[in-house]
């Protein structure tokens, strides 16, 4: 990571040249918290040598199967419908 802190201007309307990172497309997949299935694939812009991990969402069909008033399930939790 780079330190920018050091750069100093001179004068406030002088531009500081900031070197570009080497950035690398990666792609995460997209697992369903519900069923454990990878639902996509997304690509992802990251830095060179930077560890990725996958990332949690949740399948349509786990969607469409999901009781319309989840919040109900938590104790202490209040629906607004």
């Amino acid at each position: 990571m780079m330190k920018i802190g050091k750069m100093r201007r001179k004068k406030p309307s002088e531009t500081i040249r900031i070197p570009v990172m080497d950035i690398e497309k990666k792609t995460i997949p997209v697992i369903c918290s519900w069923c454990g299935k990878i639902t996509s694939l997304k690509e992802w812009e990251i830095e060179c040598g930077k560890r990725i991990a996958p990332t949690h969402g949740i399948c349509q069909r786990c969607l469409e199967s999901a009781p319309l008033n989840a919040s109900s399930d938590f104790p202490g939790k209040r629906s607004e419908i």
